[in-house]
């Protein structure tokens, strides 16, 4: 009789282990891959390559009620495509043609970037804005081309004369992408302050994860308001900015009316890099 009440027992823990086992593997899968740390990596930078992406401006928390009318237009939706054109001399310089299409309403417009992509960093050399706070990509020296055509921008590059380019660069981006790396710039009376915050997974939009370095940027007239960026060998693939308390003003009451807390947020909704 004993050893029958050893062998119901043994068979029980049996089947205890094996449950023990069966959940620590479901929780295994269920856990998302570890980010990649993938320092090596570097801004795409071929012509042609081209990324789509979504960018939703939302207005919560807003108080009093009385204020709620003139947020009406809210959520504000901008949808677009960042393309790299092409080569092209700048007052001497090499540079990438970067441009970026979107639409706000029925509005369309663009803005361009020219770049420089080294083995130390991803430099902004100029840039033509014809909206300044729209688009996807965040290295804009704020400045309005006083040569634009009616259309918006200069097509043709052998114009390059008429860029006004600034006496200061912008570093975009450092390399390696080391987690804990800080820099900062200064470009039109503004300083920009960056730091690699570490790698992270996002939902990569052509299915499974992406691994991205979490870049924190501040601006010295902004400091209470970082914008976070995250950027993979793909490029850029999410922006966002939390606004939390600002002030709503009017003309008759420039001390303030009430608050509102004001999110940006920009996703790449799909992506082609081209070899």
């Amino acid at each position: 009789m004993l050893k029958r009440k050893n062998i119901l027992f043994s068979t029980a823990a049996i089947s205890l282990f094996a449950l023990t086992l069966i959940s620590c593997s479901e929780d295994i899968v269920s856990q998302p891959p570890a980010p990649v740390d993938s320092t090596q990596f570097k801004y795409p930078f071929t012509n042609g390559s081209r990324w789509t992406y979504h960018k939703v401006e939302s207005a919560t928390n807003i108080r009093p009620d009385s204020i709620i009318q003139y947020f009406a237009d809210y959520p504000r939706i901008t949808d677009g495509t960042v393309t790299i054109l092409y080569d092209t001399v700048l007052n001497s310089i090499l540079t990438k043609c970067f441009l970026d299409e979107f639409t706000i309403a029925v509005n369309t417009y663009q803005n361009r970037y020219y770049y420089i992509n080294n083995d130390t960093a991803l430099i902004l050399y100029d840039n033509v804005l014809t909206f300044s706070s729209g688009g996807f990509l965040p290295f804009g020296k704020i400045k309005f081309n006083t040569a634009l055509s009616d259309k918006g921008v200069i097509l043709n590059t052998e114009e390059s004369d008429s860029y006004s380019v600034f006496d200061t660069i912008d570093i975009a981006l450092k390399y390696p992408f080391l987690t804990g790396l800080e820099w900062s710039t200064f470009v039109n009376n503004v300083g920009s302050y960056y730091k690699y915050m570490g790698f992270e997974n996002l939902a990569n939009p052509m299915g499974g994860v992406i691994s991205c370095m979490r870049v924190s940027s501040v601006k010295s007239y902004q400091q209470a308001y970082p914008v976070f960026l995250f950027y993979s060998k793909s490029g850029l693939m999410e922006k966002y900015q939390n606004l939390n308390d600002l002030t709503v003003s009017s003309v008759t009451h420039p001390e303030g009316i009430g608050f509102v807390d004001i999110e940006i947020k920009s996703v790449v909704t799909s992506f082609q890099i081209t070899e």
